[in-house]
């Protein structure tokens, strides 16, 4: 009895990492949101450079134009960057470096890009350019 559980939660962990490799859906395209957050998190920068290595959390967005080899949207996002988390934070509270809101400092913020993502690449889609600021290639 207590093998077959094992095997049963073995076997259920495989398949749900399967499944989920692909990674959250963005605009109908499996694995978009992996895609739009590793793509902003290797190209972007916030304010004028102050913030290099900002992160995102997607909170929302919106298909501008789709067709079968690319798909536009419009994305509104939440951003940190936990390299500069001590930059003009009011209060110090450093307890909650993701956190936004309250307190707003330097380096943490709300914002809105436009991504092209295109089918097929790692993960079932891949970004092909953003807008906004970013960093030389």
């Amino acid at each position: 009895m207590r093998r077959r559980n094992i095997t049963s939660l073995v076997l259920g962990t495989a398949l749900l990492a399967a499944c989920s490799a692909a990674g959250p859906p963005l605009a109908g395209l499996e694995g978009g949101q992996w895609a739009v957050v590793r793509y902003y998190e290797q190209n972007a920068w916030e304010r004028g450079a102050t913030c290099p290595s900002p992160r995102m959390r997607v909170l929302g967005w919106r298909i501008v134009e789709q067709t079968p080899e690319r798909t536009i949207v419009d994305v509104r996002y939440s951003w940190w960057d936990e390299s500069r988390r001590d930059s003009g934070r009011l209060g110090g509270d450093d307890r909650f470096p993701w956190r936004v809101g309250g307190g707003f400092g330097v380096c943490e913020g709300f914002g809105e890009r436009q991504f092209v993502l295109v089918p097929g690449g790692q993960g079932g889609s891949s970004v092909r350019q953003m807008t906004g600021e970013q960093r030389p290639r």
